[in-house]
């Protein structure tokens, strides 16, 4: 694969690769798709899929990892990817490691998924959660998909709670999601 030139057959081949490794040996398989595979959409999907099985396998390692890397972009990332994968087995343990992903897209994005998916396995739980998150931590973002979980079950219901909010911007992202 090395002796190929630049392109998206030698990229993807290295994804394949690295894919493959990451079964054996995520950490090594990760730090190789970092030094190996150039910045682009072959290396972030690699990053993802090695994040999200890793946390399957080993959450606090995952998150270890994804938080130790020094480039903003790639922590952010894996620390939104490995929120999302915890979140499909445990969201009330991605909902707490969610807070720690800085402000930002990856964040709002991971909130979005934790949320919905914690809704739809404990809808009371995720509206306790979202309704006590501080605003700097994307509360909104938590609270509209909410509002989205409960107006999956009910409208009538799910407007009613929007409208027990405090009025202001917690209602409106509560309405937001109904």
């Amino acid at each position: 694969v090395e002796q190929l030139p630049d392109g998206d057959l030698r990229n993807g081949l290295l994804y394949s690769l690295a894919v493959q490794w990451a079964r054996e040996d995520p950490t090594a398989a990760a730090g190789w798709v970092l030094d190996q595979i150039p910045e682009g959409r072959n290396r972030e999907a690699a990053l993802q899929v090695i994040v999200w099985n890793w946390t399957l396998q080993n959450a606090a390692a995952a998150e270890q990892w994804a938080t130790s890397q020094s480039d903003p972009s790639v922590r952010e990332n894996a620390m939104a990817t490995a929120a999302q994968a915890l979140a499909t087995v445990d969201p009330a343990a991605a909902a707490a490691f969610v807070t720690q992903i800085p402000a930002g897209d990856a964040r709002n994005n991971a909130l979005e998924t934790v949320t919905y998916r914690w809704a739809q396995q404990d809808l009371e739980a995720a509206s306790a959660w979202a309704l006590a998150l501080p605003a700097a931590a994307g509360q909104d973002y938590a609270v509209f998909q909410v509002g989205a979980g409960r107006a999956r079950a009910s409208v009538d219901a799910a407007l009613a709670w929007a409208e027990q909010q405090p009025a202001g911007a917690l209602r409106d992202s509560a309405l937001g999601g109904v």
